[in-house]
């Protein structure tokens, strides 16, 4: 092999400098010939530094590469495994398992038959752990064995798993090769059969709507440029399939081996618009997504105002809490009841029902000096609604009444309980407000202490638990409303008539003056504003409206 540069020799021609050489050997040499003055027409068209700089930077990519075991793909600069994978050891695997399999290309008499299983451990849990394998164990066809397993993080599901090992497995073959995967995911076939009708070709509606959508349109990239023939056949899980047994031991010993993770190129999805979130792709469905994050920094929003210094400290049940919230909403269905409940429910979680005292922030003119209408003693606020001396009795009532039905209601479920001792010694039967502990109030509200929801599940299963939690959440929002509220405002309503109060009275004080917002707060305290919840769902999959239930600060 010759080396170094020979366009300079011939005076005649101004083609581009050629050559070749060991990439060992691309180190610039330079003599005093190379520095002396000739004709700029007989120049190439860059000097030997930028020879060199493109030499690097060629050097540069080759070695990335060939970080480990010096893997070469033969086809290095038109490869489907380097334009998905970022450099790793599992990339280097999957390499030295292409290179295996390379000669066997004739796709009239060989067929690829892989074995391939997905795996995760600890889920909701900073051990989570994502793991994919697939094998070539078959003797037909005289094709070597291979096996491959690494592990892959983010949006945590053993589907991902699944579909990960497919993809992989898919990337070694030679171009136009017949395959056949073996795999016990129902669900990947399914999803598998709709694109192979579609060829395999995606709109960007079809993408967003699809959870793992950035591996599919992976896989649909590596089917259609290597013009894979692949058909997908469902084997029994842990059965006696000797192949699926096989990868799914991988698989679980993946999880041991941290040397072993796949990281995919951004642009190895050809979409041309991918969505992202703080950084990180969006790769389940994008409205559901974008949904949820609206209504978790609303939940944050909630958390972080003053009045709910409390719920920071203590511990709620959310889940619980939201599931009362919504439980008169069937099937997403809207009506104007509906609506009305979900309304009322909502003012009385976030304390904004129009006492007196909310009403001065808009009219503080006309109600200003103003007192509670049914005591007339005190300041209206949210809290005086409830422990207000005129409204004692009823409360007492409602408290009692709720104590019954609760009773009765997991007596339905477990009839084997004796001792309601515990039930009885929670402060969420006190009739006070407290800063610092669960009242009664709180209930009213609709939070669900965590303490009362580990009481019921160890009476009974935690899907009666939420179903008795529903059923006592209505019936304190049912009695409250009749027995408090509405009265409350029948006998306000009729104060106004009698001082002539109109709505159209109202309309001329509405501009005047309101009471100045109170913006005090306190620089100590810890909020909730990063979205923590959302960061632990996309890589460990915790429940995230658990995660401000189990965090205290």
């Amino acid at each position: 092999m010759e080396y170094g540069c020979a366009a300079n020799a011939s005076l005649s021609t101004r083609s581009p400098c050629t050559f070749s050489a060991d990439w060992e050997c691309l180190v610039p040499l330079l003599t005093d010939s190379q520095f002396t003055s000739i004709q700029s027409t007989n120049l190439i068209e860059f000097n030997i530094f930028d020879i060199f700089d493109f030499a690097k930077k060629k050097y540069d990519i080759l070695q990335r590469a060939l970080t480990q075991n010096h893997v070469i793909s033969l086809q290095l600069q038109d490869n489907i495994i380097l334009d998905l994978l970022d450099s790793s050891t599992s990339r280097n695997d999957l390499l030295t398992i292409q290179r295996i399999l390379a000669p066997f290309d004739n796709n009239n008499y060989y067929i690829f038959e892989f074995y391939t299983d997905g795996s995760l451990i600890e889920l909701g849990t900073e051990q989570c752990s994502i793991s994919c394998a697939f094998a070539q164990i078959s003797d037909l066809f005289d094709i070597p064995h291979v096996e491959f397993y690494s592990t892959i993080d983010k949006w945590p599901s053993a589907y991902r798993g699944e579909l990960l090992a497919v993809l992989l497995a898919l990337s070694v073959v030679p171009k136009n090769s017949k395959v056949r995967i073996n795999t016990d995911s129902l669900n990947i076939i399914t999803q598998f059969e709709k694109l192979k009708k579609s060829r395999f070709s995606q709109t960007s509606r079809e993408y967003f709507k699809a959870n793992n959508n950035f591996l599919w349109a992976i896989l649909c990239r590596i089917i259609l440029t290597l013009n894979l023939h692949v058909e997908m056949f469902k084997v029994v899980a842990h059965g006696d399939d000797m192949g699926n047994n096989y990868v799914d031991n991988l698989a679980k010993i993946a999880h041991t081996d941290q040397d072993r993770y796949i990281v995919f190129r951004r642009d190895a999805c050809m979409m041309k618009v991918l969505p992202c979130w703080n950084g990180i792709i969006i790769e389940n469905k994008l409205r559901s997504f974008l949904k949820n994050i609206c209504n978790y920094k609303g939940l944050e929003k909630f958390i972080n105002l003053n009045r709910n210094s409390k719920y920071r400290t203590l511990e709620v049940d959310w889940t619980s809490t939201f599931s009362c919230l919504n439980c008169d909403i069937n099937n997403n269905e809207t009506s104007v009841s509906s609506s009305k409940t979900k309304a009322q429910k909502v003012h009385l979680l976030i304390e904004e029902i129009p006492t007196i005292e909310q009403m001065k922030k808009s009219l503080l003119d006309l109600y200003d000096g103003w007192m509670c209408p049914i005591c007339g003693l005190h300041d209206e606020t949210f809290n005086h609604v409830w422990t207000c001396s005129g409204h004692y009795d009823i409360i007492n009532n409602i408290r009692d009444k709720t104590i019954n039905h609760l009773l009765t209601w997991i007596l339905e479920y477990n009839d084997n309980i004796q001792d309601f001792n515990a039930l009885m010694a929670l402060d969420i039967w006190d009739i006070s407000y407290d800063p610092n502990m669960f009242t009664f109030i709180d209930l009213l509200k609709g939070i669900i202490p965590m303490s009362l929801t580990e009481l019921l599940s160890s009476w009974t299963t935690k899907k009666n638990v939420v179903d008795v939690l529903i059923q006592m959440r209505q019936f304190i929002f049912n009695e409250i409303f009749e027995e408090v509220w509405i009265p409350r405002c029948s006998h306000l309503k009729e104060f106004k008539r009698s001082m002539g109060l109109t709505k159209k009275k109202k309309l001329e004080f509405k501009s005047v003056r309101s009471l100045p917002s109170n913006n005090s707060s306190n620089n100590n305290i810890i909020h909730y504003d990063s979205l923590d919840s959302v960061r632990n769902y996309i890589y460990f999959g915790k429940n995230i409206i658990e995660f401000y239930t189990n965090l205290t600060l």
